[in-house]
């Protein structure tokens, strides 16, 4: 009788039947545990006043019941309405962002081939050359690629920023040397004019002119000489202004070293690094200490040792003759513990140097390429960084020569 009373709810765990709240029926017991010893006239007001009550409640629940689900049908409704119209906007913009990239792409493909056809006939060196990916930020390229969709670009539209060009190229380049020989000068050059001139643009490519990455370790050590050499050097972007060239500093001792090494083999001073890489020689010091005194290495490790030792006499350098040389460079090619990453696979689209040790596992892994007679000959050897150092035989060391 008492729970007819009560609000209900008809969910439970089972879903059937009437389910009510333990504090209603806890609370109404103690209530009619007083009611009862009461009138008649009190218990029928008591069954009233609950009955209209808990009506009341019931009436108010069904409406939320009610309110609550209209709410998430609308909602659902108002989300279904929005989705369509959000989803074709949000696939518009997808294929509109994509058909930019490729509008962008294209631009710059056709600007590309037009710097490209512009270097091929510039006389600035190219490791003092503006990259194209660097063109198309400047203000006469990037009108021409940011121009809006419908827009059609062809390599007429670009004439503008081709006219702008030399200037550009050539004032970045002059920037770029400027900084780098007044490095040089900082460091103690004395063949390098205060104020600089255009003349003295040439004396970077000179062997001579020997730089050191502070915060690269690919370089092993060893000095950043000649145009080609900064080009390749990961540290040296261009444009930049003069706080990006920290990297390179100019070493006044291994350019003292490098004149003794130019001296012993009776070549000119003004020798390019290039042309010392061509030559290719192989040079020792007796005076060296410990085994390095048997060491026979490049003209590149010459100068790396130079920050170290004395050796800036022409006669603590001896040259080791054709001969001699040659076999050197056999023990260098055979030498599998050259952990210096010069040599990249000629078979491979594209691939990065690699160690000596990872030659074979590179053919086997790559191409089942197995039992090469001359693994090394799958590769193209790194121009600007030389093998490893060798020892020669003590026969090797007692017949070095003083002449190339």
């Amino acid at each position: 009788m008492l729970l007819e009373l009560l609000p209900h709810s008809n969910t439970g765990s089972s879903y059937r039947g009437k389910y009510y709240q333990m504090k209603d029926i806890v609370d109404i017991g103690a209530e009619w545990a007083i009611i009862k010893k009461g009138s008649d006239a009190d218990i029928q007001e008591f069954k009233d006043k609950k009955k209209s009550e808990s009506e009341e409640i019931m009436t108010h629940g069904a409406f939320c019941k009610t309110r609550e689900r209209d709410q998430s049908i609308l909602k659902r409704q108002q989300n279904r309405e929005m989705r369509e119209p959000r989803r074709n906007e949000i696939v518009t913009r997808c294929h509109s962002w994509r058909e930019r990239r490729r509008i962008v792409e294209h631009r710059q493909a056709v600007a590309g081939n037009l710097i490209k056809d512009y270097y091929a006939t510039s006389d600035i060196p190219s490791a003092f050359r503006l990259r194209s990916w660097n063109l198309f930020k400047t203000e006469p390229f990037r009108a021409i690629i940011d121009l809006p969709n419908g827009v059609t670009v062809t390599a007429a539209e670009f004439q503008p920023a081709m006219d702008a060009l030399p200037d550009l190229v050539s004032n970045t380049a002059r920037e770029t040397q400027s900084i780098l020989l007044q490095r040089m000068i900082n460091g103690g050059a004395t063949n390098i004019n205060y104020p600089i001139t255009p003349s003295d643009f040439g004396k970077l490519e000179l062997a001579t002119s020997t730089f050191f990455c502070e915060s690269s370790s690919n370089d092993d050590g060893l000095p950043v000489c000649g145009g080609d050499d900064m080009d390749s050097h990961r540290c040296y972007t261009f444009p930049a202004p003069a706080t990006r060239y920290q990297c390179l500093s100019y070493g006044h001792r291994t350019s003292s070293e490098v004149v003794a090494l130019l001296a012993a083999a009776n070549l000119d001073p003004n020798t390019t690094a290039d042309q010392m890489d061509q030559l290719d020689l192989r040079f020792h010091s007796p005076s060296l200490p410990d085994k390095l005194h048997r060491l026979a290495m490049s003209w590149r490790d010459a100068a790396f040792y130079a920050r170290n030792f004395d050796q800036l006499e022409p006669n603590s350098w001896e040259v080791l003759s054709p001969e001699d040389t040659a076999a050197i460079k056999q023990k260098e090619k055979a030498n599998t513990g050259d952990l210096r990453l010069r040599f990249r696979c000629n078979i491979c689209i594209h691939s990065d140097w690699i160690r000596r040790p990872d030659v074979e596992n590179h053919l086997r892994g790559r191409h089942q390429i197995i039992d090469h007679s001359d693994p090394t000959t799958e590769f193209e050897p790194h121009s600007k960084i030389p093998p490893h150092p060798v020892i020669f035989s003590q026969t090797e060391e007692s017949s070095a020569s003083l002449t190339v």
